[in-house]
């Protein structure tokens, strides 16, 4: 195979390679992290509440709240973050209800507003925290229903429900799993600056909103964000948050912004869960942009160049 015939192999691969990751994320597709965090679909894995419910009955003597969760990562390579994707559950398997322009209603995973964010992060250490945690907010971004994908996982098991705030573990609550992938727009993607030499340890945050229509039961759809499997583990645990709504909060004329409520804690696993105490990670994948497979391509392509001199 001559040198061009090498270098157009190359180009049909990194193209290949840059199109999967915008979309479904699978295995052997590329990463920006050094692995990812597959979701824990056995009998032992849990859905962690995140965000709030279905639109919240306004009560002056209770402030809107909503929970904000997050996990750290390490970058390596610098580049822009394209794309993001998450498992997840829904409580008692109660999905948001849709309707058809007939009216008929039908459940619909994909009806739900996600708010991510990527932070800085505050590691232990001397004068530290006694556990590391979200920093600073560095990027952030909005998805309505429609803005992302998904789609189901095949599930054998029933899995657990936890709120980390009231302490409920429901055991063997819920059957469904979904993948949520989050493609972002080039203009607004997130520049990491880790590199191999010197890697950078950022957070991302998840919070869902279900939208659609009150269910006939009664009881408002709930999104939980699954865990993957301790062997997974990774740095420090996961960290929660409670975010309340504050009408004077946000720039002038916006209405109001969300809140911290409270500091971030940390997550383990309830009493009475096989990991009872163990450090809780969130199930993630976070996959690089084409133009860095590109430069990685183009660079093997140099090595091709000089190894045929």
């Amino acid at each position: 195979m001559s040198v061009l015939q090498r270098v157009l192999a190359v180009s049909v691969c990194i193209l290949f390679l840059g199109n999967a990751a915008l979309g479904d994320w699978d295995v052997g597709d590329p990463l920006k992290w050094s692995h990812v965090q597959f979701p824990d679909l056995s009998p032992t894995g849990m859905d962690v509440k995140a965000g709030n419910v279905l639109d919240p009955i306004p009560d002056p003597n209770r402030p809107i709240m909503k929970k904000v969760l997050a996990d750290d990562f390490e970058c390596t390579v610098p580049g822009l973050v394209r794309d993001i994707h998450i498992w997840g559950s829904w409580k008692h398997d109660i999905l948001p209800e849709n309707r058809d322009p007939a009216g008929s209603a039908f459940p619909d995973p994909g009806l739900v507003a996600f708010h991510l964010k990527i932070w800085s992060d505050i590691a232990v250490g001397p004068g530290g925290p006694e556990y590391s945690m979200p920093g600073q907010i560095l990027w952030e971004m909005d998805f309505m229903p429609g803005s992302f994908t998904f789609r189901p996982e095949d599930t054998q098991f029933r899995e657990d429900w936890y709120d980390p705030n009231t302490n409920l573990w429901l055991d063997d609550n819920h059957l469904g799993a979904f993948q949520y992938n989050f493609d972002i727009p080039l203009a607004d993607a997130f520049m990491q600056r880790g590199t191999a030499d010197n890697p950078i340890v950022y957070w991302v945050s998840v919070d869902a909103m279900p939208m659609g229509y009150p269910t006939p039961l009664g009881e408002e759809p709930e999104f939980g964000w699954k865990t993957t499997h301790p062997q997974n583990h990774w740095n420090d645990d996961a960290t929660y948050s409670d975010w309340i709504w504050d009408d004077a909060a946000g720039p002038a004329g916006s209405g109001g912004a969300w809140v911290p409520a409270g500091p971030w804690l940390e997550m383990r696993y309830p009493l009475g869960h096989e990991f009872e105490n163990l450090s809780v990670d969130l199930s993630m994948a976070i996959t690089p942009e084409p133009t860095t497979m590109v430069l990685l391509g183009m660079g093997a392509v140099g090595l091709l160049r000089r190894r045929r001199k």
